[in-house]
């Protein structure tokens, strides 16, 4: 067969269908459509050095081709020096181990490296017994990693010929069936201010997805139900105001859009005043330049910076509140001062909300919630609804190796908690029973009722229209796809 395109890339990345929904009772959970920003981010990291690349999106192939018949419509016989499956949540564990088969038939002799922001990168030097058919695992930060790789690759180097010293410590591989671990130091201080220049032309499809734009890198917390691996959360940096909005023109001009929209990407949200007059700057200062949503913990906006980013183009907010009863906070280390935690909560919401920026607030039921805390932290958002426009509500899961998992034995004995087997269990994942007085079924009642109680179906429809849906999804078009509000739905009428 002859290639549909000439160019065959050095590395090809593929970001695999979710198998399962993270929150089925969502009427919009099958719909929803994200870029995979990280492997746009690494394709665009190794073409600019020399190193062709390329993103295929299940999601964005045309529906009368699965993968391979797609692989061998490009490339027909040929094939890339190196391909990636990129497994950003254990939602496309199952596809992408499907898909590392596939290549495997395919492609044989072509190296498979498994990578993700979530999940993956717990496994370590164990990856083989989750993906047998995988080569190679990077933890974290990859775009440093894959061109270690490929230069290696390049230069001849089998597998199982690389040393230790050939590639840094957030890479395994397997040699024979025996693991291998670079001893270089990992890299998390690649420059963000030169990696915001992404080309979304090596992601066909991106232009139906909704957009991102990267804002830091890394988070110093550890929250104990975060399934963001150690090697995420180092190296924590952000990108210059200037890089930032330098990223926004580009973006601008790509969509020919104005105001273009787009996700603000950052692992940990934080500016400081003059931070966010910075960033309004760069951004002209009006807000008809861009209309962007991110998400921020409480701490994470100074006193007085909601009013810049609002004129930076800030429209839709999402606070990782979790929980508004302080015992819970504590078991969940979002903070240690309970009391000024939820004033600060009670203020970024209100300054929002008079800025005009729409608000969103997570929250969850944790191990330790019993049906007072569920009722101490209900009133809390009740008597804050004014300033409240959406609430996502769930009930926790397990997830493997956060410290949540680590320590569920000590959570049993002291709240009660239970694992319950989830259709993910085969890969760590469990809802849990948060405690002795508070049954799984009645949590998820509770975390239903919840959402009914704090938003509207019209307000629902608005939250999802900014990045769940893809880059044309309007308000509008949602509302009147959404069933009619009942028991069952996270929004009322």
């Amino acid at each position: 067969m002859v290639a549909h395109e000439a160019v065959v890339p050095k590395c090809l990345l593929i970001s695999p269908f979710r198998g399962e929904e993270k929150h089925p009772a969502n009427p919009l959970a099958v719909s929803q459509r994200f870029l995979n920003f990280g492997a746009l981010s690494i394709a665009s990291f190794l073409t600019q050095r020399g190193w062709q690349s390329l993103v295929l999106d299940e999601y964005s192939l045309p529906p009368e081709r699965r993968l391979v018949g797609e692989l061998r419509y490009r490339f027909g016989n040929e094939q890339p020096l190196l391909v990636g499956v990129s497994s950003i949540s254990s939602y496309s564990a199952d596809q992408a181990r499907n898909v590392l088969r596939e290549l495997a038939a395919l492609w044989p002799d072509v190296p498979r490296v498994i990578g993700g922001q979530h999940f993956v990168g717990y496994w370590g030097s164990r990856f083989l017994e989750h993906m047998p058919e995988a080569d190679m695992l990077v933890s974290g930060e990859a775009e440093a990693a894959l061109l270690d790789i490929l230069i290696a690759l390049q230069r001849g180097k089998k597998l199982q010929s690389l040393a230790p010293s050939d590639l840094p410590a957030n890479v395994y591989w397997k040699a024979g069936q025996v693991v291998h671990q670079g001893t270089r130091p990992a890299s998390t201080r690649l420059p963000l201010d030169d990696l915001l220049n992404v080309d979304c032309a090596l992601y066909p499809g991106s232009e139906r997805l909704f957009p991102s734009i990267e804002f830091s890198r890394g988070c110093p917390y550890a929250c104990v139900f975060c399934a963001n691996g150690l090697e995420n959360r180092l190296g924590y940096r952000r990108a210059a105001s200037t890089a930032v909005g330098e990223a926004v023109g580009r973006l601008v001009e790509i969509r020919d859009e104005r105001p273009v929209q787009f996700y603000m990407q950052a692992s940990n949200f934080s500016v400081t005043k003059d931070e966010a007059v910075s960033l309004a700057a760069s951004f002209g200062s009006t807000g008809d330049i861009a209309h962007w949503r991110t998400e921020v913990r409480v701490d994470g906006v100074a006193d007085g910076a909601m009013r810049s980013l609002a004129n930076a183009g800030l429209r839709v907010l999402d606070l990782g509140l979790e929980s508004a009863c302080p015992q819970i906070l504590k078991i969940m280390r979002k903070t240690t001062n309970p009391k000024a935690y939820l004033l600060r909560a009670e203020k970024v919401l209100s300054e929002a909300t008079e800025c005009g920026i729409f608000t969103k607030v997570n929250f969850l039921i944790h191990p330790g919630d019993t049906p007072d805390t569920v009722a101490e932290s209900w009133d809390w958002l009740k008597s804050h609804s004014d300033v409240i426009s959406g609430v996502s509500s769930g009930v926790t899961l397990e997830y493997p190796g956060t410290p949540l998992s680590a320590e569920l034995a000590r959570y049993e004995t002291e709240f009660g908690t239970k694992s319950i087997p989830h259709p993910l269990s085969r890969w760590g994942v469990n809802y849990l029973q948060p405690s002795s007085s508070l049954g799984l079924q009645e949590a998820e009642l509770l975390a239903t009722s919840i959402a009914q109680s704090m938003q509207t179906r019209a307000e629902f429809a608005k939250s999802k229209s900014f990045g769940y849906l893809g880059a044309d999804a309007s308000a509008n078009a949602i509302l009147a796809s959404l069933p009619e509000a009942s028991h069952a739905t996270p929004y009322r009428s």
